[in-house]
């Protein structure tokens, strides 16, 4: 027995040397390897990220490597338990070594993306996960099915992250702000027609914002409101990127279609201020981009429903989305009318007439250069008189099966007159009080001999004149004689 040890060791002694050899080959072989694969890539940090720590694994390469050579040392001491480890670690080595080989092959024969995936689902490391994610997204050619996994394993993460660790809390600010900034970058077929995408978007704005309110009215930790109050300001900046591209570049339909269901589900119909705070977002952009948008007659007739249009009966109804519509259009169309850039304004005519289906363009636009600018200064009428009118020049066109009649058509347009007095005396009630509208004829009446019989300006005064005539029929009861 003794004998057979000795000639064991023996042989090991001389294994030894055989061992430091293959050892040694597989450094210079590793070497022009991670050279090669380090090469090329596509996405820069995440593929360095990878490489180092999914496809190497350089720290547990290099101590693999060092154990491969230092190992057989063990085998020269003839200590048969120190052989037996020796031998045991070296061979360990080697099977870690030809894994990481196996690995390096699956990376330059196409299976790099498998990898990236398997990197990114593990990855824990908030500053390589940053570093990774940017990467991602700063990509601009993906194919979809790509994109689509991307996109999952970010889900999952942000998911996981809004909850109200901080740490957490700004590791989801810093990935989505680099979302965010790296949104041009995605097809628009990405941004819409991924089924989980806009939706997931619209979820954890509602979420977030759940969050803040909740943290609002609690005297909690003050920084962790900050962090969803920031999470917040980037996933309404991600909506309106959304929205500005496809109103320029078409796929509208989807867009609202995802818009209305979000607006439809329990939990949000019972939150006006969600909803008021979501449309506080999305009707600036609208406005600024619908006239230009080569789907606008669609979205106007077909894509944005209908009961969030600016009528007479969803108004009375206090549809807090046409409330919204209606809030933020005055803001905006204020400031076009105070400051008119051209002769012809055509975002402001577009909106103006397809957001209050049921007026005349031209009496509307009369009445809202009247209210917005130049109410409560001296001698309104005079003014709008001669303000530049840049709106409400092109009509409504009427369509029919038949003969359409000029019977017909005078019909309609005293019905649009009509339903424009209704409208301007419900949204404007303060404004058009008996008293004021009093004050309002007046004032015109006394123009009479201001201006030319065939100018604008007297079109204008009469149409005013006839207006204001007609609320005040509204608003002071006749006394039968």
């Amino acid at each position: 027995m003794v004998t057979t040890t000795i000639i064991f060791l023996e042989k090991m002694d001389s294994f030894s040397i055989l061992a430091q050899g293959v050892g040694l080959a597989f450094v210079t072989f590793l070497i022009p390897i991670a050279v090669m694969i380090f090469k090329e890539t596509e996405f820069q940090d995440l593929d360095r990220n990878v490489i180092l720590d999914h496809v190497l694994d350089v720290r547990f390469l290099v101590t693999s490597l060092a154990l491969l050579i230092l190992s057989p040392f063990l085998w020269k001491m003839h200590l048969s338990a120190l052989v037996w480890i020796g031998f045991f670690v070296w061979i360990l080595s080697i099977a870690f070594l030809l894994e990481t080989l196996q690995t390096c092959y699956q990376w330059n024969k196409g299976g790099k993306f498998q990898l990236r995936f398997s990197y990114l689902k593990r990855l824990g490391d908030l500053k390589d996960m940053e570093e990774s994610w940017r990467s991602v997204w700063n990509a601009e050619k993906t194919n979809s099915q790509n994109e689509r996994k991307f996109f999952e394993i970010f889900t999952s993460k942000i998911d996981s992250f809004l909850n109200n660790k901080e740490e957490h809390l700004n590791a989801a600010f810093r990935l989505l702000d680099d979302f965010e900034l790296f949104i041009k970058n995605r097809p628009i077929n990405f941004l819409i027609f991924l089924e989980k995408f806009f939706p997931k978007i619209l979820e954890w704005h509602f979420k977030t914002w759940s969050k803040q309110e909740e943290h609002l009215r609690q005297d909690g930790n003050q920084d962790i409101w900050i962090n969803y109050n920031g999470i917040l300001r980037v996933l309404g900046d991600i909506i309106k990127k959304i929205e500005e591209r496809i109103l320029k570049e078409g796929s509208a339909h989807s867009f609202f279609k995802y818009l209305e269901a979000h607006t439809q589900s329990i939990e949000i119909c019972k939150n006006k201020q969600y909803l008021k705070d979501l449309f506080d977002i999305i009707c600036p952009t609208f406005f600024d981009n619908i006239a230009d948008s080569p789907e606008r007659y669609d979205i106007w007739h077909h894509y944005l429903p209908e009961d969030w249009k600016v009528t007479k009966e969803d108004f009375q109804k206090k549809s807090t989305i046409v409330t919204s519509f209606l809030d933020n259009f005055i803001r905006w169309a204020e400031g076009r009318i105070i400051r008119p850039e051209s002769d012809f304004d055509r975002k402001l005519e577009n909106v103006a007439s397809e957001l209050f289906p049921e007026v005349d363009p031209d009496a509307w636009s009369l009445i809202l250069i009247f209210v917005l600018p130049f109410h409560d200064i001296q001698n309104e009428s005079k003014s709008i008189i001669e303000h530049k009118k840049t709106f409400g020049h092109i009509g409504r066109i009427r369509t029919g099966w038949g003969e359409y009649s000029v019977e017909r058509h005078i019909a309609d347009e005293k019905q649009e007159i009509n339903n424009t007095i209704e409208l301007s005396m419900l949204i404007f009630e303060p404004v058009f009080t008996e008293k004021n509208l009093e004050k309002y004829i007046t004032e015109l009446k006394a123009l009479e001999s201001e201006y030319g019989k065939k100018t604008n300006e007297e079109r204008k005064r009469l149409k005013l004149l006839n207006l204001f005539e007609a609320m005040k029929d509204n608003v002071v009861p006749k006394v039968s004689k």
